[in-house]
């Protein structure tokens, strides 16, 4: 069972309470924890996440349940404990956190913010990507759209009307924070603040990872 899915098991164990938060908001904070080392309050959290008060309570109860944090009683903040890092460290094998682009991305996505993320492997599990950008926009994002790569070039994955046109996308690899192989998957989120372009990056992301 890979990392990914079992972080979802736990969060969904009882069959009477559901969690007020979604793996997305659990992934992001990971995120946020692993780049703020001086730890994190609860009112940030708030905002970066786009989550009520009460909801962003319940999601810190369950990561302290889950020893993925602790509370650091001197500065009365929260950091990650050492499974915290070593978790993250194997969600990135999945998939990567959400960077904005060195690219040029004006002739790809339409949005105030983009983030993106590489979903390693998720090739095989890309359809046209309609399903990303539906899962972008149900986290609160504008949308999401998914690039392939053939031959060392980037292409928009072929719809049920144009299945046998490639349309390529101008994008250097090397202008990527990460690797990238044929079997991996690009995806760019967008929305209406950098906060919920971040949402919509690993939402998508998600869909493609999750069976991974």
């Amino acid at each position: 069972m890979n990392i990914i899915k079992k972080l979802s098991n736990e969060m969904h164990a009882s069959k009477t309470i559901k969690p007020s938060f979604k793996l997305v908001h659990l992934l992001l904070s990971l995120v946020i924890f692993q780049q703020e080392t001086q730890g994190i309050g609860r009112y940030r959290l708030e905002n970066e996440l786009c989550l009520s008060e009460g909801k962003v309570r319940s999601l810190l109860k369950h990561m302290k349940q889950k020893h993925l944090i602790e509370v650091d009683n001197k500065l009365n903040v929260h950091v990650l404990t050492e499974k915290g890092y070593s978790t993250l460290i194997d969600i990135t094998k999945i998939l990567t956190p959400p960077k904005e682009p060195n690219f040029e991305i004006t002739q790809i996505v339409i949005g105030d913010f983009v983030r993106y993320s590489i979903v390693h492997n998720g090739r095989s599990r890309l359809k046209t990507g309609l399903e990303q950008r539906d899962e972008a926009i149900k986290i609160g994002g504008s949308g999401a759209t998914c690039l392939i790569m053939k031959n060392g070039e980037f292409f928009f994955p072929p719809t049920p009307t144009m299945q046998n046109t490639s349309i390529p996308v101008a994008i250097d690899p090397n202008n990527l924070n990460y690797p990238f192989s044929e079997s991996d998957v690009l995806v760019l989120g967008t929305g209406k603040s950098q906060y919920l372009a971040n949402l919509a990056a690993i939402a998508a992301a998600l869909s493609l990872a999750h069976h991974v």
